[in-house]
């Protein structure tokens, strides 16, 4: 999938400069990574298995594994957040317990 443009809300450009990422990385990470749309936003995934041997190679592309970029579902375009965190699928994947008592 090519992206020619994405949107940076200001949250996102905070958080990119926060964890020490740009424009171009981002940019990456949604063009290879899996996606999946839960909680009413697109998460974008990037897996060791979704980046080809001769980039694993690069260390700049390397430490990009682990990170998830939020879309927003209405457009697909508009970058919510940016962050980085190896188990994300797997939070990600579960359902909040809604309304529970304890």
């Amino acid at each position: 999938m090519t992206l020619t443009s994405l949107v940076f809300s200001e949250h996102a450009a905070l958080r990119l400069s926060q964890r020490n990422l740009n424009q171009s990385d981002v940019y990456y990470v949604c063009e290879r990574g899996a996606r999946s749309r839960r909680a009413g936003a697109i998460h974008v995934f990037l897996r060791r298995k979704n980046v080809p041997v001769h980039d694993l190679r690069n260390d700049r592309i390397a430490r990009l594994i682990g990170t998830t970029v939020l879309l927003d579902s209405h457009d697909g375009v508009t970058v919510l957040t940016v962050y980085r965190n190896p188990e994300a699928p797997k939070r990600d994947r579960r359902k909040a317990k809604y309304n529970r008592k304890s």
